[in-house]
């Protein structure tokens, strides 16, 4: 009887050993979709990147991940002193080993939608650039 009690208290371990073991592979992936998320949308301002595991499925050597992905940030480096909090959900699909990871984004919050990217920042200079020129032309 002990014998058959050890074998089943030793598998729970391995189990909840195996669960762990998951999910802190899966909190990764999160934080490294995180972060690659925060160096696209802010690249400059990007700071403290966190994430909020909402549901975890396994499926076919994959994990399917809900997730919540945070951190902090100015919409603009040059326009916006103060920091605000980003956030972006989605279904995060992700290999075993950390292969071909997919984000699929669900909703996003004010923050995000109003930052200015790279892109924005230098269009805006190239449209400046575009008007002196256009002033230095006509002033002769």
């Amino acid at each position: 009887m002990k014998l058959i009690y050890l074998t089943f208290f030793s598998t729970l371990i391995s189990l909840s050993s195996v669960h762990s073991q998951s999910k802190i592979k899966a909190e990764m992936y999160c934080l490294d979709a995180t972060k690659k998320m925060m160096k696209s949308i802010s690249p400059m301002t990007g700071k403290d990147p966190r994430i909020d595991l909402i549901e975890a499925e396994v499926d076919s050597g994959k994990y399917l991940l809900k997730m919540r992905a945070n951190w902090s940030a100015k919409r603009s480096i040059i326009f916006s002193s103060e920091y605000e909090t980003f956030y972006v959900e989605g279904l995060l699909t992700v290999g075993f080993d950390g292969s071909n990871p997919s984000f699929q984004e669900t909703s996003r919050n004010e923050s995000v939608k109003g930052a200015w990217t790279m892109d924005d920042i230098g269009k805006i200079f190239v449209g400046v650039a575009a008007l002196a020129a256009v002033a230095d032309a006509s002033s002769k």
